[in-house]
């Protein structure tokens, strides 16, 4: 399960999500102090994706978070939130998922058995082959001629 506390009720009181909730908002606060040096903070986005692989986050959670953190600004700043200030935040979310999704699905990877990894790059490099089979069929041929 993502979140061991989602079930807790009433939730807002979870003493367990009151400590995620505050690891996730430190992470938020390095993640902007490493605005001033980008490149130093590409390694830290990769480390925390490559830990949170062993958390069951998948790829797909990268939408519904930036929505939840675009959505909790927007209120907690109410009307210092402006349209430059999302686009902004929309902007710096999009480049953290940028780094941290690919190195997600890396870690992924990486953990699983090697014949899966064999099943899953087998079919993905022959989804690349069958965008243009009849192509690829004459070269195949042609090799062999």
């Amino acid at each position: 399960q993502l979140f061991s506390f989602k079930d807790d009720m009433p939730l807002e009181e979870s003493p367990a999500l009151k400590v995620h909730a505050m690891l996730v908002v430190n992470a938020i606060s390095e993640t902007v102090a490493g605005l001033e040096d980008v490149p130093a903070l590409v390694p830290v986005l990769v480390d925390l994706a490559t830990r949170h692989a062993g958390y069951s986050v998948a790829p797909e959670h990268f939408p519904v978070v930036g929505e939840a953190l675009i959505a909790t600004l927007a209120k907690g700043l109410a009307t210092s939130w402006t349209p430059d200030v999302e686009a902004a935040w929309i902007g710096v979310w999009g480049t953290i998922a940028a780094v941290m999704e690919p190195a997600l699905k890396k870690a992924l990877f990486d953990k699983l058995p090697q014949e899966e990894k064999t099943r899953l790059l087998v079919m993905e490099s022959w989804a690349e082959v069958e965008q243009d089979l009849e192509a690829n069929g004459v070269a195949f041929f042609l090799k062999i001629f």
